[in-house]
C-alpha cells in the first residue's frame, strides 16, 4: 500500500536526505540543500513521520547539490556537492553545524553509509558530460576502516573514478585506501553484516565505456 505524505515546501532535486532517531523524541528525516530553476539551496528541512508535517531547521554554510550524507557517531555528515569537497556536520541534540574534515578531492553525487556507529562511505559521482551507463554490478568492500569515501568525478575529469579514501575518526584525516576494481558514479551501497564476515556492498552506477 503506497501512503501519499505531505509534500516539501519547495521541490528540488540533488538534495539529500537522512534519518535521525533521537533519544527525546521518535525521530525525524533531515532533508538539506539541492536545486531547483531559483538555483542551488544550502536551507535544511526536517520530516516528522508520526505528525506528517515539515518545519525549517536551519542552514548550512554552503549551498550544496548532488552531495552524500551519512549518520556516524549521532552525527549527520555531508559530504561534498558539485565543485565541493568540504564536509558538514550536524549535531541533531545541539541543533548546531560544524566544519568537517576537508575531502581529497571534489566529490558529488556520491554514495555514504554508515557502518556501525563511527562510519562513513561515501561513493561516486556523475560527470554531466556523460550518459553512459555501466551494467549493474556488485562487488565487497572489506575494510575494518570507519569511513570511506571513492568514486566520482572531480569536477575536471570527464571520468568517473576508481578513489577510496577513508576518514579516521580520531585524527580527522582522509587517508588513501586501494582502489576500486572499476571507476564508478551514480551507485548504490550498502554496509551489510553476515555470520563471519561484514563489509560494503557496492552496486550499479555508471561509467564511461
Amino acid at each position: 500500500m503506497v501512503t501519499t505524505r505531505q509534500e516539501v515546501s519547495l521541490a528540488r532535486a540533488g538534495a539529500v536526505a537522512q534519518y535521525y532517531m533521537g533519544s527525546s523524541d521518535a525521530g525525524f528525516v533531515l532533508f538539506c540543500g539541492g536545486r531547483n530553476g531559483e538555483g542551488v539551496h544550502r536551507d535544511c528541512i526536517r520530516y516528522h513521520p508520526e505528525e506528517d508535517s515539515w518545519e525549517e531547521y536551519g542552514e548550512m554554510a554552503e549551498a550544496r547539490d548532488e552531495s552524500s550524507v551519512a549518520l556516524s557517531n549521532g552525527q549527520v555528515y555531508v559530504l561534498g556537492g558539485v565543485d565541493l569537497a568540504s564536509v558538514e556536520v550536524f549535531d541533531p541534540e545541539t541543533e548546531s553545524w560544524t566544519e568537517g574534515p576537508i575531502m581529497p578531492r571534489v566529490v558529488a553525487r556520491g554514495c555514504a553509509v554508515s557502518i556501525g556507529d563511527e562510519s562513513v562511505v561515501i561513493i561516486g559521482e556523475e560527470d554531466t558530460n556523460s550518459t553512459a551507463r555501466s551494467r549493474a554490478w556488485a562487488r565487497w568492500l572489506m575494510t575494518p576502516v570507519l569511513s570511506l569515501c571513492s568514486g566520482g568525478h572531480d569536477n575536471v575529469s570527464t571520468n568517473s573514478l576508481p578513489t577510496v579514501y577513508k576518514l579516521d575518526p580520531s585524527t580527522k584525516e582522509w587517508l588513501d585506501l586501494p582502489e576500486m576494481n572499476h571507476p564508478r558514479r551514480d551507485h548504490a551501497c550498502l554496509y551489510v553484516e553476515l555470520e563471519e564476515t561484514d563489509g560494503i556492498l557496492v552496486t550499479g552506477g555508471k561509467k564511461l565505456p
